[in-house]
């Protein structure tokens, strides 16, 4: 299939011209690739998660690709993809720290030292 950025299929599959398209039918049209556009976010989501799933069983310590980072990265959101990013190199630290904190519960000072180091001091209010 080519792909005409100039050109919409309706719902019935004719092929129209989109400045040619009335109010209504352009509505539609953009109401259509958004659901289109949400499916294939969920289907992406659930690709990427069976992916995950197939590295994990040569590599455990494979991590799972970010689907909105990737969808940032295609779209070149270059403000997004920064602060999707940032999110996501946190996300990983806050996984890590929890995933130490709770291999070391039976040693209550190591938790707190790691704690204190990773989030700086709490102050009680």
């Amino acid at each position: 299939m080519t792909w005409k950025p100039h050109y919409i299929a309706d719902s019935s599959g004719k092929v129209r011209r989109i400045s040619d398209l009335s109010l209504k039918q352009t509505g539609t049209a953009i109401g259509h690739i958004y659901k289109e556009f949400h499916c294939r976010h969920r289907q992406l989501n659930f690709l990427h998660d069976r992916l995950w799933t197939l590295r994990k069983k040569e590599d455990p310590h494979a991590l799972r690709t970010n689907t909105e980072l990737k969808i940032a990265e295609q779209f070149k959101l270059k403000e997004n993809q920064e602060i999707l990013k940032n999110m996501s190199d946190e996300n990983i630290r806050l996984k890590t720290i929890i995933s130490f904190c709770l291999q070391n519960l039976d040693n209550i000072p190591v938790v707190e030292a790691m704690l204190k180091n990773a989030f700086g001091e709490v102050k009680d209010d």
